[in-house]
């Protein structure tokens, strides 16, 4: 639709009353062109023969929406847990469960709650305080919100007996055949990108070589 939106406002604290203008301004815009261009997508859909593809795809997309994720096996979703010492690890566990109760509660995406990054970080290094809170990165409204919270959950990982920690991650990359199966499966997928014209969303193979 050749429009850019000035994303600087996605960022700040939206649990603060009142919004100010350029929040207002910001959730405005952010929602203003959302319908022509669902009308502009449904039509180029329908013109490149895809509809029933796309149908497909946003039903499975709301299948996997629909599938609850245990809570006190959140942990396992985050990126990077598998490189966390058992302790760590156990910390990350009571974080993860924590986070996605609430979120479910309040009815708001995780990240909203505390950014995946920002829980790993917490994890990794189990800070005993706000004021180490804050020198790991986390975000003001992270640390007004739920730095208490987050402080005391890393002092019950801390306070656990050796026996009742969970056992390590194993990395997917690291498995026997993980590499060939890999570059197997990303060469059939890109030739049917090249067949359709699909993309193959090449940030994603990125990430996992």
């Amino acid at each position: 639709m050749q429009v850019d939106l000035d994303k600087s406002e996605s960022r700040t604290d939206w649990l603060a009353r009142p919004l100010t203008e350029r929040q207002c301004v910001y959730a405005a815009a952010d929602v203003f062109y959302l319908l022509p261009m669902a009308k502009q997508l449904v039509q180029e859909t329908e013109e490149a023969g895809w509809t029933a593809a796309a149908d497909n795809e946003c039903r499975l997309l709301c299948q996997r929406r629909s599938e609850a994720l245990a809570p006190e096996l959140a942990y396992r979703e985050i990126t990077n847990a598998w490189q966390l010492r058992p302790r760590q690890l156990a910390c990350l566990q009571k974080l993860a469960e924590w986070r996605l109760r609430l979120a479910r509660e309040r009815d708001l995406a995780v990240n909203f709650v505390v950014r995946e990054e920002n829980l790993w970080a917490v994890a990794r290094y189990m800070p005993g305080s706000l004021g180490e809170l804050e020198a790991l990165g986390l975000s003001g409204p992270e640390i007004r919100y739920h730095g208490k919270t987050l402080v005391a959950l890393v002092a019950e990982a801390n306070a656990l007996e050796e026996s009742a920690l969970p056992a390590p991650l194993s990395n997917l990359v690291d498995h026997p055949g993980y590499k060939k199966v890999f570059k197997e499966i990303k060469a059939a997928i890109t030739l049917v990108s090249e067949q359709s014209g699909l993309s193959v969303e090449p940030a994603s193979f990125a990430a996992a070589d």
